[in-house]
């Protein structure tokens, strides 16, 4: 839609053997803007109705920046298997929509589980905003071997030249 145009896209990968759908998505990080929520809304709402369309067959593999923190619900508790305990934060707007979704799809966050650190540097601190996922039974199954944040990709992505770390770092999933 174009609403949501530029923030979030999928391509499906189907052979004999493979059926994966890969999303990727961006989420507006000021929650306190009534657009910016609605934009969220929207972006999840969009990826909901993608990913219910597909065969149970199909894979569902997504990264994103979610601008969002997730970890805790408001009353202190988890949620797995979809966000694990590792590293958490409590959640924000964005985090607890991102949540839902997770619920919904039944996709797990692998860097809440497998760790990975911070993957986002600003000037004055370090924060997990990014995720990267895949349907929970391929999870539970060993599918994904490691998480990890690729800092030497990121220190030649980096739009700021400086010597400290910036802006965001890619998280990867090994399969």
């Amino acid at each position: 839609p174009e609403q949501i145009a530029g923030r979030a896209g999928a391509i499906r990968v189907v052979r004999r053997d493979v059926d994966y759908l890969i999303v990727s998505f961006y989420l507006p990080p000021d929650p306190s803007r009534k657009n910016n929520r609605e934009c969220v809304n929207l972006v999840l709402e969009w990826i909901v109705k993608l990913c219910s369309r597909m065969p149970n067959r199909c894979v569902i593999v997504f990264a994103c920046d979610a601008n969002g923190r997730l970890g805790w619900y408001q009353d202190g508790e988890g949620a797995d298997p979809w966000v694990g305990t590792c590293e958490p934060e409590y959640e924000n707007f964005n985090g607890s929509k991102l949540r839902n979704m997770l619920v919904d799809l039944e996709l797990v966050a692998v860097n809440t589980h497998l760790g990975g650190g911070h993957t986002f540097f600003g000037p004055r601190s370090a924060s997990r905003v990014d995720y990267c996922g895949i349907s929970v039974n391929p999870f539970l199954k060993g599918a994904v071997k490691s998480c990890f944040i690729n800092m030497e990709a990121g220190d030649k992505l980096q739009v700021i030249k400086m010597n400290a770390k910036r802006d965001h770092r890619p998280l990867c999933l090994m399969f």
